[in-house]
């Protein structure tokens, strides 16, 4: 029930040490996104003075969304968040970003473009095992994220293909046979030449 899920989510958030630093507006934001509530979401954005706040697991709003919501209710929500000044280079307590949740699934594309054409986005950051968001995608074989890191990001922002965790130096090498061969698929209808080309230099 509705209640059972605030309740739920008061606990994790006490237990992280983050409830009583939120104002009540603020923890009505998280529980409008954990519920989905687009238009209490709405109403409650003008009245925050800073969306660099932290619920549970020391998210912000937008990591948040990008957690616990899925496919057009994500897109929106992140949406909304990044028109509202949201960081879209904050990380949680696992040195995650919104955008490496996001690009985790295939019903939050939408969202993966979104964050990358921020002209704000830093698309090599790490978490705190090493893996920027192109890793991430890689490892959930979700190919459509990572055309989208590599050939469709804000100008001025550059995605560094041989960034290492410490095991692997080359993005190349975190692509298994399978993810290549699925690559296959979008071979001849999504990649120019040029993109081809750079494809091939990393097998």
């Amino acid at each position: 029930s509705k209640i059972r899920k605030v309740s739920s989510y008061r606990k994790k958030a006490a237990s992280a040490g983050t409830i009583n630093e939120l104002t009540a507006e603020e923890e009505q934001l998280f529980i409008a996104i954990s519920f989905g509530k687009v238009h209490r979401v709405i109403s409650l954005l003008p009245d925050m003075d800073s969306l660099h706040i932290r619920g549970t697991e020391s998210r912000t709003p937008l990591i948040h969304a990008a957690v616990s919501t899925r496919g057009d209710l994500c897109c929106h929500l992140v949406r909304l968040l990044v028109k509202h000044g949201s960081d879209v280079n904050a990380h949680d307590r696992y040195g995650r970003t919104a955008l490496m949740y996001v690009c985790q699934n295939s019903d939050t594309t939408d969202a993966v473009r979104m964050l990358v054409r921020s002209q704000h986005s830093n698309l090599n950051l790490q978490d705190n095992e090493g893996n920027t968001a192109l890793m991430v995608a890689v490892q959930h074989r979700q190919l459509e994220a990572v055309l989208i890191m590599l050939f469709f990001h804000h100008p001025d922002v550059k995605t560094d293909v041989n960034i290492g965790t410490g095991q692997e130096t080359r993005l190349s090498t975190w692509l298994s046979q399978p993810a290549r061969q699925s690559v296959a698929g979008f071979w001849s209808r999504k990649l120019t030449q040029t993109q081809r080309r750079w494809w091939t230099s990393t097998a």
